[in-house]
């Protein structure tokens, strides 16, 4: 794979992207003249495509030396699932705030080789997955359901509708040897520095953890991910 293959600068190119059919990932614009994108923000904004605000540094970091004219696309590599099709599954993973793409790909990783029905990334806050993110996954993004969505709040209500259980893995709960995990369950995996967010934390139903017994007392988010997902399985 050409690891570049989803990276599309300049205005024209961004702005044809925008009005086709494609995925697109996030749209970062030159912080110096971000005023005078009107028109790639109002297609951004109506596809529901974060757009960040960054330096020049950044634009050349994905672009390389080529001339941007201060805007740079990153395409997805996958064709984003409709959470619908999501919701008569059995076991999701769900990603609050991954920001780190090797972790993302590496959770995706796991959840395909566990059996997992799909993951649930949300837009904003998120990684979404870009060639980074494909690569760490071997390829399994490309063979399991991946949803991107605006409210991760209104998605775990959602799920719950549609009778899952919403387990959050929290060092502070009860440990996931002691849990029962019958029926369906969404798994809630939180970011890398701040765990899962107050907001979704309060709309689990039960919180997991994993015993240390070392000297640590955290996991990677990936690993701890992945310790948890086939502990489920093994339950089903």
């Amino acid at each position: 794979m050409n690891m570049s293959e989803n990276i599309i600068y300049g205005r024209n190119s961004v702005t044809e992207l925008l009005q086709s059919d494609n995925e697109v990932d996030t749209i970062y614009l030159n912080e110096k003249n971000a005023e005078t994108f009107g028109k790639i923000k109002s297609l951004a904004k109506g596809k529901g495509v974060p757009v960040k605000i960054v330096k020049p540094e950044k634009l050349k970091e994905l672009a390389g030396d080529n001339n941007t004219q201060g805007v740079v696309a990153l395409s997805a590599l996958v064709k984003y699932a409709e959470i619908e099709e999501l919701a008569d599954k059995q076991f999701l993973i769900i990603c609050d705030g991954i920001e780190d793409p090797h972790n993302l790909g590496a959770i995706i990783r796991s959840a395909e080789a566990a059996g997992a029905d799909g993951v649930i990334i949300p837009k904003r806050n998120s990684v979404g997955v870009n060639a980074t993110v494909f690569k760490t996954s071997s390829g399994a993004a490309a063979h399991i359901k991946i949803a991107r969505v605006a409210n991760l709040s209104n998605t775990l209500s959602e799920l719950k509708k549609a009778n899952f259980w919403l387990y959050g893995a929290d060092m502070n709960g009860k440990p996931y040897q002691q849990t029962d995990f019958s029926g369906k369950v969404a798994l809630v995996i939180g970011s890398e520095g701040y765990g899962i967010s107050e907001n979704l934390k309060k709309n689990c139903d039960f919180l997991v953890s994993i015993p240390m017994h070392g000297k640590v007392n955290s996991l990677n988010a990936s690993v701890a991910a992945a310790v948890l997902m086939f502990n489920i399985v093994s339950e089903k």
